[in-house]
């Protein structure tokens, strides 16, 4: 039995659960997207590979916990397309061609350091700890041919 007053209207109905998280309430998965969002700004900042490594693997741990089952033991994992800026796979490309950041700053007419930042930005986008293993990644996702 409903024993609001009369003339309070009724509460609006929770917001249904994205497709692949249908097994977690409205209120879990906005806590969720909060916690990845700060967990990637974290990701991004990190002073360190180490420290950048480790987020990471949070953040895949996270990203486990919140997809919906398969099968018993085994999680889907929600991928989020990557999205690299034209600077950073002008650097990914030069990078495939073996220059170093110097070299590359000289072709682009940025500084060295400039070059460091986007292809760490373009490391973290790619989830890779090498410059090799980020032009590797970038070539699978055709990002370079």
């Amino acid at each position: 039995m409903d024993l609001r007053p009369i003339s309070a209207p009724p509460a609006p109905p929770a917001p249904p659960a994205p497709p692949h998280l249908p097994h977690l309430p409205p209120a879990t998965v906005e806590t969720l997207r909060t916690v990845h969002a700060g967990l990637r700004g974290a990701i991004a900042e990190a002073p360190t590979p180490r420290l950048r490594e480790r987020l990471l693997d949070v953040e895949r741990q996270l990203t486990g916990l919140s997809a919906a089952p398969l099968a018993p033991g085994h999680h889907a994992r929600v991928r989020v397309p990557v999205q690299l800026s034209p600077r950073e796979i002008d650097t990914l490309t030069q990078v495939a061609l073996g220059a170093t950041n110097a070299e590359i700053g000289e072709m682009l007419g940025l500084t060295e350091n400039t070059i460091k930042s986007y292809l760490n930005a373009a490391m973290t986008k790619l989830d890779a700890s090498t410059r090799h293993a980020a032009v590797s990644r970038a070539r699978s996702l055709g990002f370079l041919v």
